[in-house]
């Protein structure tokens, strides 16, 4: 407005360069352009410069108004007090305001008050005369939706850290709200559930969706449409769709944000949980690459370990299986360990280097928590496969490597999350069966930061979407209406964004279509895409090309010109973002996944396009569309769905860059305002009529304000006439009336109270004939109590007297209401008294049944037999239970004395009498019985086995006897004899390893031992004796055999082989060495001797021939001697040739190889190459190498057969002549050898009979003869071994004789960790655990002798008897258990006649002088029969009794104060009986006395107009009010059992007052959790209040009931 000055006291709006604009009121009056002065509202002089004077604006008087919560109430409606409206609302926590349909909400950033029971109750209710709020926006939604029958929509924006996701949770939670109420009596819990599970949603999306930015500490990195769907008001599922998740955030984070919140959870989770920290390896946050670059890992005021277990709870509600919740885990766990990869240079010669993973054990981890192999995953990173029909394997470079792992961890976390939104949905989206939808829409803001990529251009091209949307329902769709309807308002216009969607997703020209282009383009790049964008769109109104210094690297950005700015983005890997997938080797090794769940987040291969393989590195042919192609066609599914529904702006606003609380920037928020069009929205709703009516509508709503028009036309004439409705605010169309704001909630008002007039007029008569219809009623009432008493029945009373709560007063000055109560009262005694008897009697408790006979006949009058049968016989009853506890007592003394045939005859006469045979009288009569019998039965098969001898069975009944603590004379004797036939069996044993092993000197040390242990005339001896002299015998044959062999002397052979033979030695098996080399040797030497014989014929006959083939014999013998030289001699002489051939024929003879060589040689030089003797010779010198091979091995045989047979075979050979010092040593070591296997053959048997004398005998004759081997020095080791085995028995043993329990206990675990077993260490362990159970048993019966506890004697006694034990402590202990159980009996007595006096007690009438005598007598008697008066009972008793005293005194002043009708006396009454925790009937009298006194007050309140006079505050006691204070706090922490006792609550029958049908099923639901509606609060309130208190009521059953509500955290909060 052009102003010509600006008056004094007036307000202007002057520029401020902290706040942008403020108001401040004109001091003196000063025209525009002219120096002047104003004061803010702070009180702040300020002075207005000439140039600011000018620019200066006026500003209303209502525009400093808070109230004000329409913006379009605003008569100067600018951009100043729109921003001011907001401010100031904001400073007084108004954080709603609305511009008509449309809500803005400004984040507080700190708790209100805004979302309580209380608060969303109200807006169920209606929004009529409410605040702005979001939950009308949800009743706006909801109700459009029921009464319009359409879809709707709430969509929700603003930028990153505006609310937007905390207003989405409280739409849905408003929803939910409304479908519970509106499905109660429908379909009941499983709408309920559905409704849970939707709320459920939110906590998992968050954990894997959302993170901490530094805008907001939970920021939805994705944006979501839930649309929730109706049947009849009641939602029946919902579907979640998800856009855009940042992926980048997984890999990088900015300073001061977080990764995802689901890492830090699960890393907490794992800190409190060690089995699944096991089960993922996790460390925490400061380990991984991927969560410590930002520097920060928490979030303040936030446990990331219960958001994990509020996500787990989410998850459990929503089908989440164990084993998907686990596979989700391991997930998370591997994305985390593959941002550990290291990637170093892997140098090659011959080609580019490359890249190799650095460290393998961190990519091992993170591959078999999503289960793939750790080697195909190395190399699906590390190279790429670019053959098309071959692999062909090309290195990434290391950054090309780092930028594969980054990829892969965003396509698994992505898919997952993706998984996540499908899993919701096929839980919560399960039925068709659906009329309407509810679409909350909760989408990222708009972007701008300094650099801004792929993801930024997206988020905007959201938003330019969104905000068509918005232009077209709000401007354009409002100016074609108006049009349409011929209503005339002024021309406005608004900022059409269509050029910019055109610019960015138009068909082949639009950026998505070139970026999509550039991709299939050979070699296309990032530039590329700029470059034609630049080209192609540089004369674009909507596109820039930033000069050099517009943004940061302005040479790769390029400008998109938004509704709401100019935004750069950098083109810097726009392609691959834009791709969005991962490469085929990567992909083909996840799929690979022996985890199914991993395999099934995945998507499905991709198709090829037939006819088309891949084609090269590029990998065409994929039928994956690209991210921009895939946003686009959801944002165009977006539009048709918000297209199709009505929708509802949410306009979130963020007051401050900090996130703190009363912070409000207005440079921030006018931004906001600017961007959001909220101040065109303004403008124009000002200038138009945004409430619009079908003209068949119009009239129908408002006809009841003027009744006699009978059509439109005359209604709006009859309006206008009256002034109801001003000309210039509404104009009526083609079909629709089309008004002001203002005016239509007038016109509301005045149909309210239209119809208000007339409903009085129906109230009135309704009214009346209800009274009349009341008064019938109550008449009835009395009727049927008159009728109860008549028929005398608990139910026909009960029933009567609770239709007397509908009564005035209930009843309580009625005669007959008083005469039913009284009748009431005896007919509970009398059920009561009743049950005491029955009870008695069932559970045969003769002082019980005692008390309840007493109590019977102690009534006035006595209860009838007819009323309790079971009276009739109950003397009989007591006769049988005296005559039993009779019984009992012999039972016990029989049982003392251990008497067998006493105790069968009374245990006969038991079964006889039905005495109970599980009393512990009884029960140890038996087992006493049993006992005797067995160790009777015992000691005869003790005797048994003794004289046969049998050990097995020896042993068997000797542990029986130590598992039954038996020991006297036989037990002993038994056991001599036991350790003796050990001993004969261990020798026996050893005879037969012995005979076994065949050696003389073992089987003599076995039969010494035998004929020791006395065994010289058995079977066994005499085998082994028998079997030792034949081994001795085929010893000294054998031993003569070897002599022979080695003195060549063939009479002594032939003599000792036909011994061995006689003796089978011969098909022993196996057959003795000394016996196969004597026989060898016997046939040697009668061959010499054959040679011999022909030598000395040849050389007499001269015969060469002869000669020649006597000598090739001896050669061939290898003999030597006389004849053989003679022989020679002979040839010789013959010629030089035969000389020559003499040689060779003499060859063996010779001591070396090389002299047999050389005659070799020799001889072929005279050419005797081919001779008979040159034969000969070779042979020989075979031979010689064959004895000389034979004698290198002597030295290295170690093996007594092996050397054994080796100096046979060269004593064959005649070695001793060729290789005497060679040979003489191996005998020498053959001579060693023999001992060594004596010493291991003796000590093989001895270690099987664990023989350890023989043992140490054989080792020790071992080391005297300097013996060693593998076999000795284990056989030390056994033989340590043995003996430590055997001194641990041995200590046994002696602990055994001892009965030292203490080192028994230490010997037998040694034992077990030895693994030594024996029938000393099982005797052992016997003994020790029988010892174990007769310490407990002592204790047992120590502490109930303590404690007197005689249930915990009887257990211990128990154990005597199966244990056996006796002795003066057990004496001791008969003699306590019997005093125990006179005392038990007393105690009984004492129970049952605080039973019997209970029942009046706590009866409503109360007690008289004289109900506490039984009670007393009881005290008494127990005192006299010496029961401590510290017993629980006693206590008890004690207690009741002076409570039975006091109860006298508070019923006689609970009578004067009623009769007194004193508010004080009253209540001083009432606390007295709550102290007492009584029942009485003038504790409910006083409660109605005392409400009756209460609305009476309320009454001269109201009627002298609500003022009371206020306290003095002089007179007040900070220290009274205080001690007051702590006292009733102290009384509070009193638990009180009794439900009477809350004397605040409703009685049942007040809470049941007006329900005509289930009344009684309604009492006992009073403090149940119920699905259905609750009628009414647990107090007695006043209307407004009972509202709240019913919601409370069933907030905080439904709390204690563990189900999921609406407002847990609030109510926990407030």
């Amino acid at each position: 407005k052009t102003m010509s000055a600006f008056e004094a006291g007036t307000w202007v709006w002057i520029p401020d360069d902290e706040h942008v604009v403020i108001p401040a009121k004109v001091k003196n009056t000063f025209s525009p352009g002219a120096p002047g002065a104003v004061v803010d509202e702070m009180g702040e002089d300020r002075a207005i410069s000439a140039e600011v004077s000018s620019s200066l604006t006026p500003c209303e008087d209502q525009c400093l108004d808070s109230k004000v919560d329409n913006l379009i109430k605003l008569n100067d409606l600018n951009e100043n007090s729109i921003l001011h409206n907001l401010r100031i609302r904001f400073k007084v926590d108004k954080i709603y305001t609305s511009v008509s349909s449309i809500l803005i909400s400004v984040n507080p950033f700190k708790q209100l008050p805004l979302y309580t029971p209380e608060v969303m109750e109200s807006y169920i209710n209606g929004i009529r005369d409410k605040d702005p709020h979001v939950f009308a926006i949800g009743y706006q939604a909801y109700n459009n939706m029921l009464n319009e029958n359409s879809d709707q929509s709430v969509i929700i924006s603003g930028e990153s850290g505006a609310g937007k996701s905390e207003a989405t949770k409280l739409i849905l939670q408003f929803l939910s709200e409304l479908s519970g109420r509106a499905s109660k009596g429908t379909t009941g819990q499983a709408v309920s559930n559905i409704e849970q599970q939707i709320l459920q949603a939110n906590p998992i999306m968050e954990a894997f969706g959302n993170a901490k930015t530094v805008r907001n500490n939970n920021s939805s990195r994705f944006g979501k449409l839930i649309t929730v769907k109706f049947r009849g008001g009641s939602i029946q599922g919902a579907s979640i769709i998800n856009y855009l998740l940042e992926k980048s955030r997984l890999v990088m984070q900015s300073k001061g944000e977080r990764n995802y919140h689901i890492f830090y959870q699960l890393l907490a989770a794992c800190d409190c949980d060690d089995q699944l920290k096991s089960a993922l390896n996790l460390e925490s946050p400061d380990f991984y690459e991927y969560l410590n670059k930002s520097g920060i890992s928490s979030i303040s005021g936030v446990s990331d370990e219960k958001e994990f277990e509020d996500l787990v709870s989410a998850m459990n509600g929503l089908n989440f299986t164990a084993e998907e919740q686990m596979s989700i885990w391991k997930l998370v766990g591997g994305v985390l360990n593959f941002g550990n990869i290291k990637f170093e240079v892997d140098k090659k010669g011959t080609a580019d280097d490359g890249a190799k993973v650095g460290n393998f054990a961190t990519l091992k981890l993170g591959a078999d928590l999503i289960g793939v192999d750790a080697k195909e995953l190395e190399k699906s990173l590390c190279f790429r496969n670019v053959g098309n029909r071959s692999v062909i394997l090309v290195s990434y470079s290391v950054n090309e490597a780092s930028t594969m792992r980054d990829a892969l961890v965003k396509t698994l976390y992505g898919e997952m999350f993706q998984w996540l939104i499908n899993k919701i949905n096929s839980t919560i989206d399960t039925t068709q069966d659906t009329t309407n939808i509810i679409g909350v829409l909760d989408i990222f803001g708009f972007e701008c930061f300094v650099r801004n990529s792929f993801e930024q251009m997206c988020i905007n091209y959201c938003n330019e979407k969104l905000q068509f949307h918005f232009n077209e329902h709000i401007f354009r769709l409002e100016q074609e209406m108006y049009q349409a309807e011929g209503v005339v308002v002024p021309a406005t216009d608004f900022k059409d964004n269509q050029p910019t969607l055109d610019l960015l997703e138009k068909k082949s020209e639009g950026i998505f279509a070139m970026i999509d282009e550039e991709i299939n383009v050979p070699k296309g790049s990032d530039n590329g895409f700029l470059n034609k964008a630049n080209n192609k769109h540089e004369k674009h109104p909507n596109y820039s090309k930033p000069k050099p210094k517009a943004c940061e690297d302005a040479a790769n950005c390029f400008g998109i010109v938004h509704y709401a700015g100019t935004v750069y983005y950098n083109v810097a890997n726009f392609l691959e973002k834009n791709k969005d997938s991962l490469h085929p080797d990567v992909m083909s090794t996840l799929r690979a996944s022996k985890s199914d769940f991993v395999t099934s987040v995945l998507p499905k291969p991709p198709t090829e396009t037939p006819g088309k393989g891949r084609r090269g590195r590029g990998g065409g042919g994929s039928s994956k569309k690209t991210l921009g192609s895939q946003f686009k066609e959801q944002q165009q599914q977006l539009m048709t769905t918000l297209n199709a529904t009505f929708p509802h702006f949410v306009r979130c606003m963020k007051p401050n860059k900090l996130l703190q609380g009363k912070v409000f920037e207005e440079d921030l928020m006018l931004a906001q305002l600017r961007y959001s069009g909220l101040l065109e929205v303004c403008r124009i709703r000002k200038l138009g009529f945004p409430v619009r009516r079908d003209f068949d509508d119009f009239y129908k709503r408002y006809k009841a304000i003027a009744p006699s028009a009978t059509d439109l036309d005359g209604l709006l004439s009859k309006l206008t006439a009256d002034g109801k409705l001003p000309e210039d605010q509404f104009q009526k169309g083609k079909t629709k009336v089309f008004m002001r704001n203002a005016i239509s909630g007038d016109l509301d008002v005045m149909r309210d109270e239209a119809f208000t007039k007339h409903a009085l007029n129906v109230q009135t008569a309704i009214r009346g004939h209800l009274m009349r219809r009341r008064f019938k009623s109550w008449h009835n009432i009395i009727m049927q109590v008159d009728e109860a008493v008549k028929v005398r029945t608990a139910e026909a009373v009960s029933n009567a007297l609770d239709a007397c709560a509908e009564l005035p007063f209930h009843g309580v000055h009625l005669q007959q209401v008083k005469d039913a109560k009284v009748l009431q009262q005896r007919l509970v005694e009398e059920k009561q008294v009743a049950a005491l008897v029955d009870s008695a009697i069932a559970q045969r408790d003769l002082e019980s049944l005692r008390s309840a006979v007493v109590a019977a006949n102690a009534m006035n009058p006595p209860l009838d037999p007819a009323i309790c049968p079971a009276l009739t016989g109950a003397e009989a009853i007591i006769k049988e239970l005296e005559a039993e506890i009779a019984l009992k007592k012999e039972i016990v003394a029989a049982v003392n004395k251990r008497d067998l045939a006493l105790i069968d005859e009374l245990l006969l006469k038991s079964e006889q009498i039905d005495l109970d045979q599980g009393c512990e009288e009884v029960k140890q009569a038996k087992a006493l019985k049993d006992r005797l019998e067995e160790e009777k039965q015992v000691m005869e098969d003790l005797d048994g086995a003794v004289e046969r001898r049998d050990l097995s069975a020896l042993s068997a009944f000797l542990k029986v006897c130590g598992e039954m603590g038996l020991s006297n004379a036989k037990v002993d004797e038994a056991r001599n004899l036991e350790t003796q036939l050990v001993a004969e069996e261990e020798a026996k044993s050893a005879l037969a390893a012995a005979k076994e092993t065949r050696i003389a000197v073992g089987l003599q040390q076995a039969l010494t031992k035998a004929y020791e242990l006395g065994l010289g005339a058995s079977q066994e001896y005499a085998d082994a004796n028998a079997l030792y002299e034949t081994i001795l015998a085929e010893d000294a044959v054998l031993t003569a055999l070897q002599t022979a062999t080695t003195s060549r002397d063939i009479a002594s052979l032939e003599e000792n082989i036909a011994k061995a033979d006689g003796m089978g030695l011969q098909s022993a098996n196996p057959v003795r060495s000394e016996y196969t080399n004597a026989v060898k040797m016997c046939d040697t030497i009668k061959k010499e001797n054959e040679c011999t014989a022909a030598l000395t014929a040849a050389v007499s006959s001269g015969d060469k021939s002869a000669l020649s083939a006597a000598l090739a014999t001896a050669s061939a013998l290898g003999m030597t001697g006389d004849a053989v030289s003679a022989a020679n001699e002979a040839l010789s002489k013959l010629g030089a040739e035969n000389e020559m051939q003499g040689k060779l024929l003499a060859a063996g003879n010779l001591t070396s190889q090389a002299e047999i060589e050389a005659l070799i040689a020799k001889a072929e030089g005279l050419g005797l190459a081919g001779s008979t003797e040159m034969a000969s010779a070779k042979e020989s010198l075979e031979r010689f190498k064959k004895g000389a091979e034979l004698v290198a091995k002597l030295p290295g045989a170690t093996n007594f057969d092996i050397l054994t047979t080796l100096i046979g075979e060269a004593e064959l050979l005649g070695l001793d002549a060729k290789f005497p010092t060679e040979m003489a040593a191996a005998r020498k070591n053959l001579e060693h050898l023999t001992i060594v296997n004596q010493c291991e053959t003796n000590l093989d048997a001895c270690i099987a009979s664990k023989d350890t004398a023989l043992i140490q005998q054989w080792l020790d004759y071992a080391s005297q003869q300097s013996c060693e081997s593998e076999k000795i020095t284990e056989a030390r080791k056994i033989q340590r071994k043995l003996a430590a085995e055997n001194e641990l028995i041995e200590k046994i043993s002696k602990a055994l004789e001892a009965k030292d329990t203490a080192t028994l206990k230490t010997l037998i675990a040694e034992a077990d960790k030895k693994s030594v077993t024996g029938d000393k260490v099982s005797q052992a362990k016997v003994f020790a655990d029988r010892e174990n159970l007769v310490k407990e048993t002592y204790a047992k019966i120590k502490k109930s002798g303590d404690d007197c506890d005689l249930a915990l004697m009887n257990e211990a006694f128990d154990m005597v008897i199966q244990l056996g034990l006796e002795g003066p402590e057990i004496e001791a202990a008969k003699v306590k258990r019997d005093e125990l159980t006179a005392l038990d009996t007393v105690q009984k007595g004492l129970s049952a006649a605080m039973k019997t006096v209970e029942v009046k007690v706590y009866s409503k009438g109360g007690i008289v002088e004289g109900d506490s005598q039984p009670l007393e007598a009881a005290i008494a008697d127990a005192k006299s029969k010496g029961v401590p008066d510290t017993t629980p009972t006693m206590v008890a008793a004690t207690n009741l009794l002076e409570n039975m005293g006091k109860q006298i005194g508070v019923q006689q002043q609970c009578a004067e104060a009623l009769e007194a009708g004193d508010k004080a006396s009253l209540k001083a009454a009432l606390k007295a009986v709550e102290d007492l925790e009584l029942n009485l009937e003038s504790k409910d009298l006083i409660k109605i006395t005392l409400k009756e006194l209460k609305d009476h007050e309320n009454m001269l309140l109201e009627e002298s107009g609500g003022v009371t006079e206020a306290p003095d505050m002089n007179d007040l006691n900070a220290e009274e009010i205080e001690d007051e204070r702590m006292a009733r706090r102290q009384e509070a922490m009193g638990t009180k059992y009794r439900f009477w006792n809350f004397s605040n609550l409703r009685s049942p029958d007040d809470y049941a007052k007006g329900i005509l049908l289930n009344k009684k099923k309604v009492k006992e639901g009073m403090l149940k959790h119920q699905e259905n509606l609750i009628p009414k609060s647990l107090l007695d309130l006043s209307r407004e209040n009972n509202k709240k208190a019913i919601d409370i009521h069933r907030c905080m059953l439904g709390y204690m009931g563990e189900k999921q509500m609406s407002f847990p955290a609030t109510l926990a909060h407030d």
